[in-house]
């Protein structure tokens, strides 16, 4: 780890459950507490998946999954689209947004082994995990696991 590296909180809160055909994706926006997400980025975010849902460049046949909106430093974000597929697989498309780009693209990584999910974000990651392992255990239904969302420090 670098020594200029000084770690801090960030706030997960969430937003309406974004339905696409028979897929509903719950919708996270994470960020420093003083420094949301703002509502035009969010916006904007939320049209892009629309978008490439309906365009096909997203898997929709699957039925649950979750975004997680990341505002990171300098007013860049990642948009990290995760959907469960084949029972038990958690699968992901990563897309950024510069603070000069007009819209989100594909995020594209300099090798093989790259970056998964930040300390920040698993917070959100873990959540889901746990509820949808009581979604595919029969314990919640489709509806239960779509209200449990989480919210709060990450």
């Amino acid at each position: 780890m670098s020594a200029k590296y000084q770690h801090y909180d960030k706030f997960a809160e969430s937003d309406e459950v974004l339905f696409f055909r028979s897929l509903a994706l719950k919708w996270y926006r994470l960020a420093k507490a003083d420094e949301p997400v703002p509502a035009n980025v969010n916006d904007l975010a939320r049209r892009f998946v629309e978008n490439e849902l309906a365009e096909g460049r997203m898997q929709a046949s699957v039925e649950l999954g979750f975004v997680i909106l990341h505002r990171c430093q300098n007013d860049f974000y990642f948009l990290l689209v995760s959907t469960w597929q084949n029972g038990n697989e958690l699968w992901e498309s990563v897309l950024a947004k510069a603070r000069n780009d007009e819209d989100f693209a594909p995020f594209t990584f300099d090798s093989h082994h790259r970056g998964t999910f930040c300390i920040w974000e698993l917070a959100i990651v873990w959540h889901e995990r746990q509820e949808f392992r009581r979604f595919v255990l029969g314990e919640v239904s489709r509806e239960a696991y779509l209200q449990n969302r989480y919210r709060g420090e990450a």
